[in-house]
C-alpha cells in the first residue's frame, strides 16, 4: 500500500519494483529508471530491488521497509556502490525513514543487534564509522521531544 501511495503521489516520475513484476517486465521497470531521465525515483520493496542489478547513475537510496534480515539491507544499500555504481565521484547515501513510535523502531533494534552480531563474528566487533541505526534514531528521537 505504501508503495502504490508513493508512486500515487509521483506518477510521472516514479517506476515501482516488488514482487508482483515478474520476469521481462523486471529488467523493463529497472530500464526505465536507469535510461530515462524523468525517472527519479523507484519505489521497490528491498526483496525485489534490492538484488541483481547496479544502480548506475544513483547516489542515493531510501528506505520506507524494513526486511528481518541486516543482509538484505546490506545487499539493497549495496545497489549504489562499488565499481560501476553510483555516480562517479559523488559519496553514495542511504537512508531509512521509520515513523516515530511505529513498530519499525522496534525493529530496528533488533536489526541493530544483528548488525553487531554478524560484525562481531566476521570483524572482531563494529569498527569506528560502521553504521548504527539505531544509535542514529534513537539521538534524532531525543532531539525531536
Amino acid at each position: 500500500e505504501i508503495i502504490d501511495a508513493i508512486h500515487e503521489r509521483f506518477p510521472k516520475c516514479s517506476v515501482t519494483l516488488t514482487g508482483k513484476v515478474t520476469g521481462k517486465k523486471r529488467q523493463l521497470v529497472k530500464d526505465k529508471f536507469l535510461r530515462d531521465n524523468k525517472m527519479r525515483l523507484m519505489i521497490g520493496q528491498i526483496k525485489a530491488a534490492g538484488v541483481g542489478w547496479s544502480a548506475i547513475g544513483v547516489p542515493n537510496t531510501a528506505f520506507v521497509e524494513f526486511a528481518w534480515s541486516h543482509g538484505d539491507h546490506v545487499q539493497a544499500e549495496d545497489r549504489t556502490r562499488g565499481v560501476g555504481r553510483g555516480l562517479k565521484g559523488v559519496p553514495s547515501h542511504s537512508y531509512y525513514l521509520v515513523g516515530r513510535d511505529t513498530i519499525e523502531q522496534n525493529l530496528v533494534k533488533h536489526l541493530q543487534r544483528k548488525q553487531v552480531t554478524t560484525s562481531t563474528i566476521l570483524d572482531g566487533g563494529l569498527r569506528e564509522g560502521d553504521f548504527n541505526l539505531h544509535d542514529i534514531l534513537t539521538h534524532e528521537l531525543r532531539k525531536g521531544k
